[in-house]
């Protein structure tokens, strides 16, 4: 049991950021939400699919560790230990992107891992901050975003006499069907690492990062502890988004705004109407004279 631990935790870090994720859903940003998916054989990205209102298509994969100062190391993409190979990568976005019948405006590729930034240097000369910066997983989430860079890949095919040249990632361009320079380009573009993932308690009663990003979230956007959901305290409507999510994935619930509205006990009625006093008189700017 003790060798499952970690996996376990990684489940439950996984419905807790995919919890965070199904807020939008409730906010109608979200209009599609799709957990442990996979789409065609071997598809790296099926962690989370999201479609959201202005046609963009969002496929994330989660990767949980316990050790907190851990930087990315080069075998995480050079190996499939972790399910990360690059070339296996690029297979699955390339397929997604060729053979999936979606209708996306942007298509985004996310991997999303608690490791800290890289200090390989092998590693940081072909993994670099982006030119354009996709953002966070979540708002408010302090992470770094990485992105492969294409040049530097296709730097490493073929072979030079003295072995000057680091290639560790040569094997992306001498497999038996070796990528072309076009699809190389297209999928660094299409793929954010993002690194530096917040640490759970994985208890919404003594949150830590993660967890304080859920209750903020059910507070400030839902309406948790306010008008007309003030019996519904913050950490319940927080652990309904998480048993969603569970559910989820385990395949027993498909997540829409009724569903999520039904499981968190939450009214939907915002209007203004019945509420008597809707001024806030903390942040309220008196202007007797103009009135």
């Amino acid at each position: 049991m003790s060798r499952l631990a970690p996996a376990h935790r990684g489940y439950e870090y996984q419905d807790l950021l995919v919890a965070c994720r199904f807020v939008d859903i409730l906010l109608g940003r979200v209009i599609e939400a799709r957990c442990d998916e996979k789409f065609f054989v071997d598809d790296r990205f099926d962690d989370l699919t999201t479609a959201d209102v202005a046609e963009s298509r969002e496929r994330t994969q989660f990767k949980h560790t316990d050790n907190e100062d851990r930087p990315l190391t080069l075998d995480t993409f050079t190996t499939d230990r972790r399910g990360l190979r690059l070339d296996r990568l690029f297979a699955s976005m390339l397929t997604d992107r060729d053979a999936v019948d979606r209708e996306a405006r942007d298509l985004t590729f996310r991997v999303v891992l608690r490791d800290q930034a890289p200090t390989d240097p092998r590693l940081m000369a072909v993994l670099k901050p982006p030119v354009i910066d996709a953002g966070p997983f979540l708002p408010g989430m302090r992470t770094v975003r990485l992105g492969f860079d294409a040049l530097a890949l296709w730097q490493q095919r073929g072979s030079d006499a003295d072995g000057s040249t680091e290639r560790s990632f040569a094997f992306l361009l001498t497999a038996d069907t070796p990528l072309t320079y076009d699809d190389l380009e297209w999928a660094c573009q299409h793929l954010v690492v993002e690194v530096g993932a917040p640490r759970a308690s994985l208890d919404l009663t003594d949150p830590d990062l993660a967890e304080q990003l859920l209750l903020t979230r059910v507070r400030a956007e839902v309406g948790a502890e306010a008008f007309p959901n003030a019996d519904r305290t913050a950490v319940d409507v927080a652990a309904a988004m998480v048993s969603a999510a569970r559910a989820s994935l385990q395949g027993l619930l498909v997540p829409t705004v009724d569903e999520l509205l039904r499981r968190a006990q939450l009214r939907s009625d915002f209007g203004a109407v019945s509420r008597s006093h809707s001024v806030d008189r903390t942040l309220e700017v008196p202007r007797p004279t103009t009135v």
